[in-house]
């Protein structure tokens, strides 16, 4: 099937690790065999990552995403409505990922979660696994160590949208 849901974080971890996590939730993943979506994403790319809009489709900057995101009624969610939000290393900083987590949460946000490792040093652990063995990543519903990931969930990470001011 094009795309593989489970019932917990755990199993996704396990698909991603090969190992247990004890973290619960919903996880969903993309498979190579996704078709293309009329918003633009291609066949094979994976989809957002919960309630998070994809990456074709987060063209207008992060406030414009997170406005996206903030305009749907989540109240019946249950378990939280999560979002990824990726943010380009060089860009990000304390006082600016401080104020975007404050207004989400202010306009009702309720899971905001990301990675802010520049591309840069992740492609150096994709091609040098044994120089980064202590290198975190949050996944979707989990974090792992970077290197302990299948190639497949290295790459998409490394491709996922980075955003910037």
């Amino acid at each position: 099937p094009p795309i593989v849901a489970s019932g917990s974080s755990t199993a996704a971890a396990a698909r991603a690790t090969g190992r247990p996590s004890p973290m619960g939730g919903t996880s969903v993943r993309s498979q190579p065999s996704n078709g293309a979506s009329p918003d633009g994403r291609r066949a094979g790319r994976p989809i957002g990552h919960g309630l998070t809009p994809q990456a074709v489709g987060m063209r207008e900057g992060l406030t414009a995403a997170m406005g996206s995101y903030l305009s749907l009624d989540t109240s019946k969610v249950t378990g939280g409505a999560s979002t990824m939000w990726d943010m380009d290393a060089d860009w990000i900083s304390f006082p600016v990922l401080r104020g975007l987590v404050e207004a989400f949460r202010r306009k009702g946000g309720m899971i905001f979660q990301g990675n802010m490792t520049s591309v840069d040093e992740l492609v150096r652990a994709f091609e040098s696994p044994e120089d980064y063995p202590n290198l975190i990543v949050r996944v979707g519903g989990f974090s792992a160590r970077f290197v302990s990931l299948n190639r497949a969930v290295q790459q998409e990470i490394i491709q996922r949208h980075r955003h910037t001011g």
